[in-house]
């Protein structure tokens, strides 16, 4: 007799090459896009201080000013003799062709209006260090000095921080880094919030920290509602 056959039931599947997602967590921080604190730039008494703590402010605002009533009367005495520098040398030089005047006298004049025109520059660039202005928008975290102190240039006036965009920092071990690329998809999640906001890798260091034998990365969200604040703990 034939040895009985044992009936199989067979599925066949094509064999297809998919992509293996790893996810590698991270811990990192929020900061502010731009956080700048500005600082007197010439010696001098405070004179007013147009802002405080928590106030919103746009670029171009006046922020502070520096002995301006002091500086603007040396502004408008150097342009007062600039302009009388130059009306001589003017008159003088119209006189030069009917020979009422000497050469001598026409370079004296222009020697004066030159050096006229020197204290001008410098009384104006000094009028225009003693106004502080913004050169971004953003909130005012902190105050450092009160109108009527006497400050040196150098002197912290106020900090502002714009966090519209926010920056998050994090840190990615050696033995890890070969498996990131710029542009990755990341997914930041902010615990403070209980929220997620989906990015990507803006910035991968290409330089170790020699301590921490760890690698740099930054990724970006936008803050539009002010939501997030710099300072977060970010997974």
């Amino acid at each position: 007799s034939k040895p009985a056959v044992m009936a199989a039931n067979v599925r066949t599947q094509r064999i297809e090459t998919r992509s293996f997602l790893e996810r590698i967590r991270l811990s990192g921080q929020t900061e502010a896009a731009r956080d700048v604190t500005y600082s007197a730039e010439i010696a001098g008494r405070l004179e007013s201080l147009t802002v405080d703590l928590g106030d919103r402010i746009s670029k171009g605002q006046v922020i502070a000013r520096i002995d301006y009533d002091m500086l603007k009367a040396q502004f408008d005495q150097a342009e007062a003799a600039f302009n009388l520098a130059t009306k001589t040398y003017d008159r003088l030089q119209a006189l030069l062709d009917d020979e009422l005047v000497t050469q001598q006298q026409i370079d004296e004049a222009n020697a004066q209006k030159i050096q006229a025109n020197a204290q001008l520059r410098q009384a104006e660039a000094a009028l225009r260090r003693s106004v502080v202005r913004s050169s971004n928008s953003g909130i005012v975290s902190g105050k450092f000095v009160d109108s009527g102190e006497y400050m040196m240039p150098g002197t912290p006036i106020i900090r502002v921080v714009d966090y519209s965009e926010i920056h998050i920092y994090a840190q990615v071990p050696e033995t890890r880094v070969a498996e990131i690329t710029a542009e990755a998809k990341v997914s930041a999640k902010i615990d403070a919030l209980d929220q997620e906001f989906p990015s990507e890798i803006d910035v991968l260091v290409p330089v170790s920290d020699p301590e921490s034998r760890t690698f740099t990365l930054r990724t970006k969200i936008q803050n539009a509602d002010f939501k997030v604040l710099p300072g977060m703990a970010v997974t």
